[in-house]
């Protein structure tokens, strides 16, 4: 709701005769895209002029400098142009009550929603991207039924398939350190350079 709201700020500033650049914000995960996707379609419900890559950069300057009412959206990973205003809107992994009121939307017959947002939470640090397909996968009719153990997501094994032997070894680092901690304590304990493989890592989501 919360993201809602924003949107429907931006698209009634556009709609009054402004022209925005918008971009989503976030870390991968964080279904960025469904911003993206979220803006363009409000837009051309409120009929509002839209630029988008890959129209051209300057035609996004021409029309800005026309005063035209428009509502350019810069996808999430693409450069942002120079000069121009953004505004950014931020997504963030759900907090463990917004993970509980998603599964109680999807699933409203679970037995102890608080345990089973609680065990969701903790398995997916509350990125929807892979929370969502979890819910999905485990409710029947309206009940979520977790399994023991989670398998391996898709999400997972894709990021897991690209990584190289060091960013393999500062994950490991990272994951038996359980907890945030300093470069200079993940380059101690993995006995490798962390810095640009951390920066490599959070490119990767």
């Amino acid at each position: 709701q919360r993201i809602l709201q924003q949107v429907t700020a931006v698209l009634d500033r556009v709609q009054q005769g402004e022209g925005l650049v918008v971009r989503a914000r976030g870390v991968p995960g964080t279904n960025r895209g469904w911003l993206t996707q979220t803006l363009l379609h409000g837009a051309r419900r409120r009929q509002l002029g839209v630029w988008t890559p890959p129209e051209s950069e300057g035609s996004l300057r021409v029309r800005l400098s026309a005063g035209e009412a428009l509502l350019g959206v810069i996808p999430p990973d693409s450069p942002l142009p120079e000069g121009i205003p953004i505004v950014e809107i931020k997504l963030e992994p759900l907090g463990i009550a917004d993970v509980r009121r998603t599964l109680v939307s999807a699933a409203p017959l679970t037995v102890d929603p608080a345990q089973a947002a609680d065990q969701l939470h903790r398995w997916t640090g509350g990125l929807p991207a892979l929370l969502v397909p979890i819910i999905s996968q485990y409710t029947d009719g309206a009940t979520l039924i977790l399994p023991d153990e989670l398998p391996e997501p898709d999400a997972v094994a894709d990021f897991f398939e690209d990584i190289d032997l060091d960013e393999l070894d500062i994950v490991a680092t990272m994951a038996v350190l359980g907890e945030p901690a300093e470069s200079d304590l993940i380059e101690e304990i993995a006995m490798i350079p962390a810095s640009p493989t951390l920066d490599e890592l959070a490119t990767q989501g």
